[in-house]
């Protein structure tokens, strides 16, 4: 049957988990129904059920139980955002012989306050830049090169590792891989890299940096940075041409296989503000992997000796070059390459990312669109370290590596999701779900919008749509017209 505003009334295939009626109480027929499509904001008609027990339930979730996929009704609702799975494992373990981790924990054991996850991020970063345009991964062709970045706040000790890794490098006779510890301009990291083509650059308040590349008010020296960077990731296995100059008697930029890796640290504070849509949707986010400590401040300890600086660990990162010189560290020779000791792994973690893109929000699924791609970089490194001449990927690779990329992922839907709802205060909080709820009841244009809300300025009617585009709520539809396009704003299902 119908009800009075022509929807169907029916029976809820989760009745069994209703609460049963009580003496006396009458059965109300039309407590769970099926809305018309064009109803109450539904373009595609929408299930409805007032038990307490179904609060929640989506129309989604309604189509798949009663044997209906979303596909045959044409529905396209947002599916639930699913976390990426938790390592189970402690991120840094430390196992002896392996010399990763061997080398994190000599940095651990000089801190005065130890960041273990702090030192193997730099740690890998630095392998990253050794590795770099002599390796490459099997049938993929991937490399080493890495964005890296660690959430510590100031004296925390995030600045150890890095102190560490420079006195490593240079007792190895490895300082031609370290590169500027700052970011001036995009030119000025095309001249580092043309100077030094796999390097490592540690960089503080990184945030600062990937702050002023995404404000469009910026200098363009430093709007610059963020498409260099962005460009420099993906040419590691081909090559980067740089613009043509305004000075025609200076020539453009030309990097083959550029192996920039990057390790910076920044507040959590600082780092937010450049964690915007634009930026998920742009891909700058997802080229990096961001880490937050477990203890953000540690303990200190009193006894560390931040001068140690053990020979068999020296010893050990000299050999990965000694049959190396550099001039062919500058030229481009034959790639050793990568192997995996089980090819299934390809559509394996293939499959593992497009799962996890899908069962996501769409508004965060651009963070993991590089999910497998950041796992065999990591894998890369951890197999080159243990057999330099004949690296092959296991399965201990793979996992290290996953879980470096799941907590990375974790973090950056945290903070997108924190950055779209942070610093509304109470008041505007309440203009957006009145705003949510007038474009609820049917899909509307912003004329109607501005006659509802004469009260708001349109600029902040302006922020307000925004807001909920960016969380997922609303979305705007262009209706093609004789004259301009019509763009209506309706909520998602």
């Amino acid at each position: 049957t119908f009800g009075p505003g022509g929807e169907l009334e029916i029976d809820c295939p989760w009745c069994s988990e209703h609460s049963p009626l009580l003496p006396g109480e009458r059965f109300n027929s039309n407590s769970t129904v099926w809305m018309k499509a064009g109803t109450e904001g539904h373009p595609h008609g929408g299930f409805k059920c007032q038990h307490g027990h179904c609060t929640g339930r989506k129309t989604h979730e309604f189509l798949d139980t009663i044997g209906y996929t979303t596909h045959e009704l044409d529905i396209t609702p947002t599916p639930a955002i699913e976390p990426t799975p938790q390592p189970t494992k402690p991120l840094v373990d430390f196992v002896k012989g392996d010399l990763i981790s061997d080398t994190v924990k000599w940095i651990v054991d000089s801190a005065i306050y130890p960041q273990p996850e702090l030192a193997l991020l730099n740690t890998l970063a630095f392998a990253g830049a050794v590795f770099g345009r002599r390796y490459a991964l099997e049938t993929l062709d991937t490399r080493t090169n890495t964005y890296l970045v660690g959430i510590a706040s100031t004296g925390s000790g995030k600045d150890h590792s890095r102190k560490q890794i420079k006195r490593l490098a240079n007792a190895a006779s490895l300082s031609q891989f370290i590169g500027a510890d700052n970011i001036a301009s995009g030119e000025g990291i095309l001249v580092a890299v043309e100077r030094k083509p796999s390097c490592l650059m540690m960089l503080d308040e990184l945030g600062m940096v990937l702050e002023s590349m995404s404000n469009p008010n910026a200098p363009a020296y430093k709007r610059s940075i963020k498409e260099i960077i962005t460009k420099l990731f993906t040419s590691s296995s081909s090559s980067y041409h740089g613009g043509v100059y305004a000075d025609k008697k200076r020539e453009p930029i030309i990097l083959v296989e550029p192996n920039l890796c990057v390790y910076g640290t920044t507040t959590r504070s600082t780092y937010q503000a450049a964690f915007t849509k634009q930026a998920v949707e742009s891909g700058e986010l997802n080229r990096f992997l961001i880490i937050q400590p477990e203890c953000e401040n540690p303990r200190g300890n009193a006894y560390a000796d931040a001068s140690s600086l053990p020979d068999d660990i020296v010893g050990r990162w000299s050999e990965l070059l000694a049959p190396v010189t550099f001039g062919e560290l500058l030229s481009l020779g034959e790639k050793t390459k990568v192997k995996l000791h089980d090819e299934s792994l390809l559509q394996t973690l293939l499959d593992e990312q497009h799962d996890i893109v899908v069962a996501t929000n769409p508004v965060f699924k651009d963070l993991y669109k590089r999910h497998r791609e950041h796992i065999f970089k990591m894998a890369m490194i951890y197999a080159i370290a243990d057999n330099p001449l004949k690296p092959v990927i296991y399965d201990e690779h793979i996992t290290k590596g996953r879980a470096i990329v799941n907590k990375s992922e974790e973090f950056m839907r945290i903070m997108v999701e924190h950055g779209m709802t942070s610093g509304v205060s109470k008041s505007e909080d309440q203009d957006i779900e009145r705003v949510y709820n007038f474009i609820s009841i049917t899909p509307v244009t912003k004329r109607d919008i501005t006659r509802k809300f004469r009260t708001l300025h349109s600029t902040h009617l302006d922020l307000i749509i925004k807001t909920l585009t960016d969380q997922g709520r609303v979305k705007a539809t262009s209706q093609a017209t004789s004259g301009r396009p019509i763009i209506t704003y309706s909520v998602i299902e």
